[in-house]
């Protein structure tokens, strides 16, 4: 008896500890616009603080793509991913849900955050936005708006998912907030 969940590859999550003080990131989404503005923007608002911990950023379409050859080269630690959605189009919500059963629930506790990331009004996007906060209330996921095509908004967004990223960890008390 197959199905399509048991043939499903899921992203692992080897904790945050895998690496000593490395963090890995992982930006998903469908425009490849998106991933590289948002990863830019952690790369440059990180590399301009006071962090005590190195940052890695890995870029992919697929979550899928990335594990295969993570399980190539050897088991990766992913500590966070990020599910990019362009919400000018259309099947971005399926696509979402999609990405998300790609991650494995332990990494989805408060590891896993969503990004309205093409800034689009309520009025003028392409999914529903009673079906966007249905979504991320049923999964309990954090969503984050900004027009990522805005330097000063990108950069923003760096700093709060930043933020987000060390407390959900603890990168500062060691214990992970699984509250915030």
């Amino acid at each position: 008896m197959s199905s399509d969940n048991e043939d499903a590859i899921v992203a692992p999550w080897v904790g945050f500890l895998s690496s000593k003080n490395v963090l890995t990131v992982v930006v998903i989404s469908t425009n490849i616009e998106i991933i590289e503005r948002i990863a830019e923007a952690l790369i440059d608002v990180h590399s301009k603080g006071t962090y005590k911990w190195k940052l890695i950023t890995l870029r992919s379409f697929d979550l899928e793509k990335l594990v295969e050859v993570s399980n190539l080269t050897g088991k990766m630690g992913m500590d966070f991913v990020i599910l990019a959605m362009d919400t000018n189009i259309l099947f971005c919500l399926e696509w979402t849900k999609n990405a998300l059963s790609q991650v494995d629930p332990d990494l989805r506790a408060r590891r896993v955050v969503l990004v309205n990331a093409g800034g689009a009004p309520v009025n003028a996007m392409a999914v529903s936005a009673s079906d966007l906060i249905a979504f991320s209330t049923e999964e309990n996921l954090d969503m984050l708006s900004a027009n990522v095509f805005v330097r000063h908004e990108a950069t923003t967004l760096a700093q709060r998912l930043l933020r987000y990223i060390e407390v959900s960890v603890g990168v500062d008390t060691g214990v992970p907030n699984l509250n915030i």
